[in-house]
């Protein structure tokens, strides 16, 4: 290599040492060429190469610059300032006083809610406000990700279609993929319909249909990107808490999502899901109760969050306070079976066995094939004296469940009392 360098400094000087050189090599011995090391066969295959070399750097440059910005301005750092809780993006005032209003308004909605007797129709006309002013914004305002998020919010308050809802949740994350914030609310929305999926007596370990896997795992999805993505604290708690309930680690999930929950202080939906954490975890049904008084303090309406709530009072056997829960629900959601059974346990243990009695056959008028309200109403007759009503029930009830079902061989035991007692009278 050393006769055809390019730089003549490296050359041979002339043919006289180049032959001397081939001379010394044929006879064995050491010549003065040498054979280019590493770093020297890097170096002289990068300066051929220098053109392409220098346009992979500027491009690796322009990559680091672009994530270091997005990164700086979820972090805070270099994001767009803040006045009066609403961004200054560099839109004018008047949008900005716009974006402000909505705020406004918004607040007024929520306010709303806490009441016992919320105005519906103050509601209506004030989140009809906010929307109208948040599509006249989109047509001037750099924000597109958070105005989406924002009438994604309005139509959530005012109680929309959810397929409305989520379309606005998506374009807020279609505008910004960084937009950690949409991925949160994304996964909140979606962990309400996947709540409502399947039956309403779940056997332990239901994880639903086919539907339901799927849209368990977007949820999942959409927390991941917030661990691996979020630098706020509270959202990234938040997102964790969220994705260890899912995976059915309520013990790890609700220390989460009780510290959210306080960070936040009175966003309803965190509150409701720190409470089912919280309620899941054997021994912990105070905390459970406490966290879904909070959520209810917020939004007296959360019908699910009650019902929960009297969930736990019955575990914990507080009868008088389920009852009240349960006497709330009713008359606001008179088509729940589950309702009826439930109150109609409590105020047998309070001892007002009739009114249960009552309770049992709503539940069965509603549900003709709801073995444990045949059950409960059975066990009712029979301490009533009731015999032949009991095993009427008994019967009926076992014709009803399924061999494999839990509670089965208590209807037996019923039965054979009431023959028993039947027999010996």
């Amino acid at each position: 290599m050393k006769a055809i360098e390019k730089e003549p400094v490296l050359r041979y000087a002339d043919a006289g040492e180049f032959a001397e050189d081939l001379n010394r090599y044929l006879g064995g011995k050491p010549v003065s060429a040498r054979v280019a090391g590493p770093l020297a066969t890097w170096a002289r295959r990068a300066w051929h190469r220098r053109d392409w070399i220098a346009a992979a750097m500027a491009g690796g440059a322009i990559t680091a610059a672009a994530f270091l910005i997005a990164r700086m301005e979820r972090s805070g750092e270099g994001s767009i300032p803040v006045e009066n809780g609403v961004p200054d993006d560099g839109s004018s005032p008047e949008s900005r006083g716009n974006r402000e209003e909505v705020q406004r308004l918004l607040a007024e909605v929520r306010e709303e809610h806490r009441k016992e007797r919320p105005d519906g129709e103050r509601i209506e006309q004030l989140c009809e406000d906010a929307f109208r002013r948040l599509i006249r914004a989109l047509s001037t305002e750099k924000m597109a990700s958070a105005l989406y998020l924002d009438l994604c919010r309005v139509c959530d308050l005012r109680g929309a279609r959810r397929e409305e809802v989520l379309d606005y949740c998506n374009r807020a994350i279609d505008a910004d993929r960084l937009f950690m914030e949409a991925y949160v609310e994304r996964a909140l929305l979606n962990m309400r319909i996947l709540e409502d999926m399947g039956p309403r007596d779940r056997p332990p370990g239901w994880k639903g249909d086919e539907a339901a896997a799927s849209l368990r795992q977007q949820i999942v999805g959409d927390l991941q990107i917030v661990v691996e993505h979020e630098t706020d604290r509270c959202r990234l708690g938040l997102a964790e808490g969220l994705a260890l309930y899912l995976n059915d680690d309520p013990r790890s999930a609700a220390p989460r999502l009780q510290e959210a929950a306080q960070a936040l202080g009175r966003d309803e939906r965190v509150w409701y899901w720190t409470g089912r954490a919280w309620g899941d975890v054997e021994g912990k049904e105070g905390e459970g109760i406490a966290a879904l008084t909070r959520c209810l303090e917020e939004r007296p309406w959360k019908l699910r969050a009650r019902c929960h709530r009297a969930r736990l009072y019955l575990k914990l056997q507080d009868w008088e306070k389920a009852s009240n829960d349960y006497d709330f629900l009713i008359p606001r959601n008179s088509g729940v079976a589950e309702y009826y059974n439930e109150r109609g346990l409590a105020r047998v243990k309070l001892g007002r066995s009739e009114e249960a009695i009552e309770d049992f056959t709503k539940a069965i008028e509603l549900r003709p094939d709801y073995v444990t309200a045949y059950l409960n109403r059975a066990h009712a007759f029979y301490w009533l004296g009731r015999t032949e009503e009991a095993l009427q029930d008994c019967l009926t009830g076992l014709a009803k469940a399924p061999p494999e079902w839990p509670s089965r061989r208590l209807l037996e035991e019923i039965r054979d009392k009431c023959l028993k007692r039947r027999g010996g009278s």
